[in-house]
């Protein structure tokens, strides 16, 4: 009876680690697929966001040669959408991808929006009352659009990886 005990002792100690090894390998196989599909989320989102900021960015900077009654003729006329469309738009997708940001990403992207926001307010009141103080104020908000664009962009580019490539 011990011989027995002696040879069986080994393969079923065998199998049992096998079964356990097989286990724990499927539970970090799926833990790992669900992390890998949960970055693929998050870089689809920080790209949308960058997307959405460069637009933003480029429709403001068409913004200043409207102000300035000058011709978009070095640009498509249809790329500009105008400051009210422009600041709904990316507040959209700011809304839309919410999930998939961290705190200080959140953070960067609502000032981001905030900033387009009093932007285009600046730009309504310049537009009833066209003066020297409120075309400033509009000429400081698109100021801080291009620093609070350049910094978010920068933000995104460093959490999905890419200044480590």
């Amino acid at each position: 009876m011990d011989e027995i005990f002696k040879y069986t002792i080994g393969p079923v100690l065998a199998i049992i680690g096998v079964g356990v090894g097989s286990l724990l390998n499927a539970r970090l196989t799926r833990k790992q697929k669900i992390r890998d599909e949960l970055f693929s989320y998050k870089v689809k989102a920080h790209v949308k966001i960058a997307e959405a900021v460069q637009m933003t960015r480029k429709d403001f900077g068409y913004a200043i040669l409207v102000l300035d009654g000058e011709p978009l003729m070095p640009f498509d006329q249809s790329d500009y959408k105008g400051h009210i469309l422009i600041a709904s738009y990316f507040q959209q997708i700011h809304h839309e991808n919410i999930l998939f940001l961290d705190k200080a990403t959140r953070q960067a992207s609502k000032l981001f929006g905030d900033t387009i926001i009093g932007t285009s307010i600046a730009y309504d009141r310049y537009e009833k009352n066209k003066n020297d103080k409120n075309r400033l104020q509009i000429l400081t908000q698109i100021g801080y659009i291009e620093v609070r664009g350049q910094a978010l962009f920068d933000l995104l580019y460093k959490k999905i990886g890419l200044n480590k490539l």
